[in-house]
């Protein structure tokens, strides 16, 4: 009966804990895979909503608005584009949904044909499914929904997410997409975790019951084992408590032995058998005398016997001899005691031998101690610090000239002190009798001579921290103080010369990996001495990952001797932050001889190129810039010089407009010769050279006008203006001007043939013309009367253009004062281009593009004045600014962190949730940067692999992974996408999510 029920108890208990887990670990197992199934539903269609809302955006909400903005066609056509979008991206539909004040809903959406190809209310499609309430929820709470939702019986997953257009309208936009293979498939998981659960249970509960018998067995065994042991285990303590005299007496180190009234031996412990080479049963009943050397006298015996009436404990020293006759030196401990009721003798003799030795030892190795105090210059001394008594050595004696023997003192040490270390001396002393170290080196004066010793001393302190003694050493340093000022004078000369050319020096030790940096290489990234550990795992450390591999290689590659020297750039992290560029330099160190020294060391040296580098990338930037403004200016910009062979003229400047002006590029004028191909004929080319000669001597082109033939064969006229530049050469260069007068000397000869002409063109032109003289306006055609605002062109006659312009220009300068140096520079130069600001007379402000021209009119010069209205371009430019803003409120509206990078990782945009988790007042601060400069660098080493993985497999990235960073704790959820550019990857989008709260529920 009792078998029969434990079995069972067994087997039951292991089946419910069986089937529990199991049913547990499925349940786990399939919810699992439901929210990951989920999770990759959701980051498709937060892909598909962004897809949505940049393909629609607010301009076509805007022209949706208005019934007679956007034509059927055109409406047709943004759904056929989503339609083919939608389908390859594997979504049911994209959607977006405009709520406008009178309550009506403008709908765009892909894959349902024949709906909404109107405007106006929702056709249909909402009309039969939940979608309109989830609409308005998204409208009304203004933020992201999640639903399902079931179409033509077919089930999904729609998200939906809330945006402000540019009006301040709400605007949704969602997608959609089919989750019937999936639920699918998640039906198919279950019931294979469901038949794997079964299968569990049926073999766990088969081998319960086939261990149910076998479990319950030793218990009947249990009850019979239970009255045997307890005997047993009685018998076992006597045996042992038996056993534990004999044991103690046999393993004692020392010589333990038993001695009656006689000094026979009744018991010995191995030891003392072995210490006199004995076996236990020759020992046995052996007299003292037998093995005692020293026994043989009468008064031995009888204090032998007075040893048993003292009832104490005495030591005393003796030897026994062995048996094989040797005599070894013994200390015996003795004391009396009874052992049933008979007085014995109790003894324990201990080995000497080797500490009479070891004194011996001594006493040669104190004088071997003085003749090595003699040999090493290093003497001994002790003090007694309360009596001021003080103990030299011999070899003190000797380094300080003073007779062995004499009594010396504290005092006498001082008067043997040179002058100028006594105060640093006591001040270390003083140190030392609170606890730190003594250990000192001075000077001292010996017959006049002077010598350097180095002290070192240790002090004993009582319980309450006074100073007891103090026991010490002085040493005679003087050689090696005059070797290490010469090495001293040496290394300042070398530190002299590394801080004059401000190198960092660094000694790398190849067999212990320990590098020496100089305080200037310490100083160079940022790091003060002490700060930094002196091994190569500090450089590995600092330098940039992207140059890493490839320094460790030129390095590898000089150790080995494929390359005769080390010489590479990297960069190296400052400690504020920054990259700093190094040149590195490195060499083997050699003896006198050249043979690499032993242990093997590379000597370099560090030099910051960062400044130098800065200024090239700032000079190529202002070559770049200088360039690219030439090359803008409408105006024909060159430069040339003299050279001695065919065509005699060398240009190095030929800006594009030069190109067009001529037709010639810069390497057909330079083969061709400018004289030689520009000019008309040979009178004309004589006298281009002649202009040339003066040009050098200082009598430049102003404004003179030279007819010239393009490759085509058109006559040009054109308007030149020089001056000479010398470069850093020395070699002097003719900068040119040239701008084409042609058309105006044309219109200046239509001019002269009918004024009747010219004041119709002036008054039919579309660009607002006026005339000046004396600084002020004499006249303006209707354009500009228009643009002004004015009622007779009389309004705008003796008025300064600074008196129709605000006080100040868009560029901050006073209006009267740009005025009259824009007026000096056309005098000047014939012509000038440039910006202004005037106000009408109804108060709008006008952004003109002025055009001044000095011409002849009755035998005086006037101003033309040409404007070009930039009012639109301007406010072109606002709406850009306008779209950028609503950009950045459509990331920073997103309730995820949001980010896009080039190819160098580096941030070209990100939203405000991101600048807040990264710890920053805004986005625009984090453009530029990289994780580096973002993240803790295991982070940002992290990111920046993901990143790298997305860029080389072109293809997205899903993860989940728990974060731990000042800012933030938990879990994130981070989708990283390439970013193509015509076929080519240009960089990374991504968002990232908190699911913290779904990790924990999980």
């Amino acid at each position: 009966m009792f078998t029969l029920s434990l079995k069972w108890r067994w087997v039951i208990f292991i089946c419910l804990m069986v089937t529990f887990v199991s049913a547990f670990y499925s349940y786990r197992l399939f919810d699992s895979q439901k929210r990951n199934d989920l999770d990759v539903v959701d980051a498709k269609l937060l892909t598909g909503v962004q897809m949505a809302h940049h393909l629609v955006g607010s301009d076509f909400h805007d022209k949706m608005t208005n019934a007679d903005s956007v034509s059927p066609a055109d409406y047709r056509a943004i759904v056929e584009k989503y339609n083919g979008i939608a389908k390859a991206a594997g979504f049911q539909f994209l959607s977006s949904h405009l709520f406008l004040p009178d309550g009506r809903i403008i709908s765009t959406k892909a894959n349902l044909p024949g709906k909404n190809t109107g405007k106006g209310d929702d056709a249909g499609f909402f009309e039969t499914q939940p979608y309109p309430e989830s609409l308005r929820l998204a409208q009304q709470n203004g933020v992201a929904t999640y639903a399902s939702f079931t179409d033509k019986g077919e089930k999904g997953r729609m998200l939906l997410i809330p945006f402000k257009d540019n009006q301040g309208r709400t605007s949704v936009v969602g997608a959609g997409i089919v989750t019937d293979d999936l639920d699918q498939q998640l039906k198919s998981t279950g019931w294979t975790i469901l038949t794997h659960f079964f299968l569990v249970v049926s073999v766990i509960t088969g081998v319960a019951l086939a261990l149910g018998q076998k479990l319950v067995r030793p218990v009947k065994r249990l009850h019979e084992i239970t009255n045997i042991k307890a005997f047993r285990e009685q018998e076992k303590a006597l045996r042992l408590e038996s056993e534990k005299n004999q044991a103690i007496l046999r393993s004692a180190s020392d010589g333990i032995h038993l001695l009656d009234l006689d000094g026979n031996l009744i018991e010995a412990s191995d030891s003392f058998c072995t210490l006199l080479g004995y076996a236990r049963e020759e020992m046995i009943g052996m007299n003292v005398a037998q093995w005692d050397a020293n026994f043989s006298d009468d008064k031995l015996m009888a204090d032998f016997r007075q040893k048993f009436e003292n009832q104490e404990r005495s030591e005393f020293e003796t030897r026994h001899r062995r048996k094989d006759g040797s005599v070894l030196d013994v200390e015996v401990s003795t004391f009396p005691l009874q052992i049933d009721g008979k007085p014995v003798l109790f003894n324990s003799s201990r080995d000497i031998t080797g500490r009479k030795q070891i004194q011996q030892t001594l006493l040669r190795s104190e004088a071997n101690f003085r003749r090595a105090q003699a040999v090493a210059h290093t003497g001994s001394w002790t003090l007694d610090i309360g009596s001021g008594q003080l103990d030299w050595s011999d070899e003190v004696y000797r380094i300080f000239g003073i007779e062995p023997g004499t009594a010396v003192s504290f005092a006498l040490f001082l008067a043997c002190l040179h002058p100028d270390d006594v105060t640093k001396l006591l001040t270390a002393w003083d140190a030392a009798l609170t606890g730190d170290d003594y250990d000192i080196e001075h000077r001292i004066l010996v017959a006049g001579e002077i010598r350097w010793v180095r002290e070192r001393a240790k002090i004993d302190f009582d319980a309450d921290g006074t100073p007891l003694t103090g026991i010490g050493t002085v040493q005679d340093i003087t050689p090696t103080r005059a070797l290490i000022d010469a090495l001293m004078t040496s290394e300042q000369r070398l530190s002299f010369a590394l801080q004059g050319s401000n190198d960092g020096l660094w000694d790398w030790n190849l067999e212990s990996n320990e590098v020496h940096f100089s305080p200037r290489w310490l100083e160079m990234v940022g790091y003060a001495e002490g700060e930094l550990k002196q091994n190569f795992e500090t450089w590995e450390l600092l330098v940039h990952p992207d140059d890493k591999s490839r320094s460790l290689a030129a390095v590898a590659d000089y150790i080995e001797g494929r390359t005769p020297r080390y010489e590479i750039e990297f960069r190296l992290h400052h400690k504020q932050g920054h990259w700093l560029h190094i040149l590195s330099r490195a060499k083997w160190a050699c003896d006198r001889d050249g043979q690499i020294m032993t242990p093997r060391r590379l000597v370099g040296t560090h030099v910051d190129l960062t400044e130098r580098k800065r200024v090239e990338h700032a000079l190529a930037h202002q070559v770049t810039f200088t360039e690219s403004l030439i090359n803008a200016q409408n105006d024909g910009v060159s430069a040339c010089s003299e050279i001695e062979t065919y065509p005699f003229v060398r240009f190095t400047v030929w800006n594009r407009a030069m190109q067009e002006l001529t037709g010639y590029s810069i390497e057909e004028i330079n083969q061709l010769g400018w004289y030689q191909t520009v000019y008309v004929d040979e009178q004309t080319q004589q006298q281009a050279q002649q202009r040339m000669n003066r040009m050098r001597k200082g009598d430049h082109l102003r404004g003179e006008k030279w007819t010239i033939a393009r490759k085509n064969g058109e006559r040009r006229t054109l308007q030149i203006f020089t001056s000479l530049v010398t470069t850093h050469d020395g070699k002097p260069h003719v900068l040119a001007v040239m701008h084409d007068i042609s058309d105006q000397i044309r219109a200046l000869a239509q001019l002269r043939e009918s004024e009747e002409r010219l004041r119709v063109l002036y008054e039919g032109s579309a660009d607002p013309i006026l005339l000046m003289e004396n600084d002020a306006f004499i006249d303006c055609n209707k354009s500009a009367q228009i643009l002004l605002g004015l009622q007779s062109r009389d309004q705008i006659r003796n008025v300064r253009p600074s008196e129709i312009s605000p006080e100040y220009q868009p560029d901050g300068r006073r209006s009267d004062e740009k005025a009259a140096d824009m007026i000096a520079t056309t005098i000047d130069q014939g012509n000038h281009l440039f910006e202004w600001e005037h106000i009408a007379a109804d108060g709008r402000h006008i952004i003109v593009e002025v055009m001044l021209t000095v011409v002849m009119h009755n035998h005086k010069p006037i101003m033309h004045v040409v404007w070009r209205d930039l009012s639109r371009l301007h406010s072109a430019l606002m709406e850009l600014q306008k779209r950028d803003r609503y950009q950045r409120a459509l990331l920073d509206n997103f309730p995820f962190l949001v980010w896009l990078k080039d190819e160098e990782s580096r941030y070209l945009a990100v939203n405000q949730p991101f600048a807040e988790a990264a710890g920053w007042a805004s986005p625009d601060s984090i453009i530029g940067k990289n994780d580096f400069d973002l993240w803790p660098k295991e982070l940002a080493e992290h990111y920046r692999s993901v990143d790298r993985e997305v860029l080389v497999s072109n293809q997205p990235r899903s993860l989940e992974e728990q974060i731990e960073n000042p800012t933030h704790v938990g879990w994130l959820e981070t989708y990283k996408s390439p970013v193509t550019l015509d076929g080519r990857v240009i960089g990374t989008v991504g968002f990232a999510r908190d699911i913290s709260q779904r990790k924990q529920s999980e």
